[in-house]
């Protein structure tokens, strides 16, 4: 009696279960089948298993593959429950299958990606924001600073350091140059404030941009902090002038306030032309591969492979996204923007890289 082979014990192991699948969701499987795979399994039981037994039962699987079809005993096998191990063979065992590991693992990457992403999209919309509110804050601040410094230079005569600007003696134009000029400073000082509030908004913090810190001694005692200037109404010119020393640090500030809006214009740029492109392919990607899971065991057809191959795809899907924005970089075709083109190419990456191939071979000829 010839010996029954590794390869045809496996398929008689699974072959009644293949009857069984076939049975309950897809009809129409011929009786000679049945009765030539169940010949097979008494052969081997009864240790009667003959060549001419081995060949009908290898055509009669064959008919039943085929009948199964895109169903096969790998996909099948795959769709067993099965005790697993929690953690990568470590800890306690829990009944799974491949499918549902593999869109549980996916399920989770494509929550975390929708958060980095939401995240990613709410830092740049806001960083952009804060950016031209700082350019507009200093603007304001010159225009300002032009304004103190013309009328520093128009003093009426008669001002002294002991000069009282409520004083009803003193001639009108000389109090509304008073007036103007108090006003003046605490607009600066209040622009000052608010650039400092900006160039320490969370977003900025979030761009790994340190925090600005407020200096801890009198005015003008550091560099690299920000000195507030007193926001009161002054009532004596002596008051004023002292007032105007924090005048001068409007410059330090809009320094400091100005290098930081350049780190975060730069970071804001490559989070937007890198890592959200790449963020919005994978996240891309990551939707179709939910989506197969989801098709793929409906139908059962989910293979021992499915897992590498949505993984690559996902891997993929960040590269698409990437690669899309440069070929975009005029911008998307009307109506699309270029974060929806990204989210687009990582969900179908089949057209772009026909595309690169195309102009690829195009290079060979």
């Amino acid at each position: 009696m010839p010996a029954i082979l590794p390869e045809t014990d496996t398929a008689l192991d699974i072959s009644s279960s293949l009857i069984r699948f076939a049975a309950e969701n897809k009809a129409g499987l011929a009786a000679d089948v049945i009765s030539k795979i169940e010949a097979a399994l008494d052969a081997r039981a009864t240790n009667t298993w003959t060549l001419a037994v081995a060949t009908d039962f290898w055509t009669a699987y064959d008919k039943l593959c085929s009948h199964l079809k895109p169903v096969t005993a790998d996909t099948f096998r795959g769709s067993v429950i099965q005790s697993h191990a929690s953690f990568w063979g470590i800890g306690p065992t829990y009944p799974s299958s491949w499918p549902l590991r593999c869109a549980r693992r996916f399920s989770y990457a494509l929550f975390a990606l929708l958060i980095a992403t939401a995240l990613s999209l709410f830092v740049t919309a806001a960083g952009d924001t804060l950016v031209k509110e700082i350019d507009d804050l200093r603007g304001q601040g010159d225009t300002i600073v032009k304004n103190i410094r013309n009328l520093l230079i128009d003093t009426p005569s008669g001002i002294s350091t002991d000069t009282t600007l409520s004083d009803l003696s003193l001639p009108k134009p000389t109090k509304q140059w008073a007036n103007e000029l108090n006003e003046n400073v605490l607009k600066l000082f209040l622009t000052s404030d608010q650039l400092y509030e900006k160039a320490n908004a969370t977003v900025f913090r979030m761009l790994f941009v340190k925090a600005y810190p407020p200096c801890p001694g009198p005015p003008s005692s550091s560099v690299g902090c920000y000195d507030k200037g007193g926001l009161n109404d002054q009532t004596k010119m002596k008051d004023l002038q002292e007032n105007l020393v924090n005048f001068f640090n409007y410059f330090e500030t809009r320094r400091e306030v100005e290098r930081r809006r350049d780190q975060a214009a730069t970071r804001l740029q490559m989070l937007k032309v890198c890592f959200l492109p790449a963020l919005l392919g994978m996240l891309g990607a990551c939707t179709y591969v939910v989506r197969m899971i989801s098709e793929q065991v409906r139908e059962s057809t989910f293979t021992s492979t499915s897992g590498l191959r949505h993984l690559l795809r996902v891997v993929l899907g960040s590269i698409v996204g990437i690669v899309i924005t440069v070929l975009w970089t005029k911008g998307a075709p009307e109506g699309i923007s270029v974060s929806a083109l990204s989210f687009v190419a990582g969900y179908s990456i089949e057209p772009v890289f026909a595309t690169i191939d195309s102009i690829a071979e195009k290079f060979r000829k």
